[in-house]
């Protein structure tokens, strides 16, 4: 059973303890070889803190797989957590076993230096590797949270609103076309993203009283400056 990097450090002393094999799974974001030793650093995405892993390369019989582990390699490691607090981290795994998931091409985009936002944009399915877009979904998931658990409390009723629609709901901002095909429409009427879902809310007030909405709404005006959102 994996155990995830987030749970190692929260229970660290514990499990240094038991002295039980842990197996992680995660990707590499660092490789560094000294004359006896290797250092791998590994992250699963359940924390920013990457987990250590010391090889003894005398005592390690998978040299040739060492070999073969770059940055952003796929890993699951087995191994023995020692306790660090002398270290820059408070654990480490040592009397390690690599099972090689996955190899990256050395050519890959994110490697171990900072790519700017703009580069980032074209390889979407790469943002969650980076530690700035890490922080920025798990602070986006910590306020969702926050705003559900208040209105929750305070007895509101959550309704999620369309997010295709063909009203113009606040008449105030211009709105993102759905280009069908001429041939097989999807829609009977012009289909848009809507604006707001404030005119669903209003409805739906008369019946369930206090209610409210947590949708994406999105805008089409042109604008390229910070105080303008497309989506929101």
């Amino acid at each position: 059973m994996l155990v995830t990097i987030k749970d190692i450090y929260q229970q660290a002393e514990k499990l240094s303890e038991d002295g039980e094999i842990i197996k992680v799974g995660g990707w590499v974001k660092s490789v560094r070889e000294g004359k006896e030793i290797t250092f791998i650093n590994l992250n699963d995405g359940s924390t920013l803190d990457n987990l250590q892993i010391i090889i003894l390369q005398k005592k390690f019989s998978q040299l040739d797989l060492l070999k073969k582990i770059n940055f952003a390699s796929s890993l699951v490691v087995s191994g023995k957590l020692v306790l660090t607090p002398e270290g820059k981290q408070s654990c480490e795994l040592q009397d390690t076993k690599i099972e090689f998931i996955n190899y990256v091409d050395p050519d890959y985009l994110l490697q171990k230096k900072n790519i700017p936002l703009e580069v980032v944009r074209d390889y979407p399915h790469l943002r969650a590797k980076t530690n700035y877009f890490l922080t920025i979904f798990r602070l986006r998931h910590s306020i969702s949270k926050s705003i559900h658990d208040f209105f929750h409390q305070e007895g509101f009723y959550y309704i999620p609103t369309p997010i295709i629609t063909s009203n113009d709901t606040e008449g105030a901002g211009e709105l993102f076309n759905i280009n069908t095909s001429e041939k097989e429409p999807f829609f009977p009427k012009p289909a848009k993203l809507t604006v707001s879902g404030q005119l669903q809310a209003e409805a739906l007030a008369q019946g369930l009283g206090k209610v409210y909405n947590f949708s994406p709404c999105f805008r089409a005006e042109k604008s390229h400056t910070t105080r303008h959102l497309a989506e929101f």
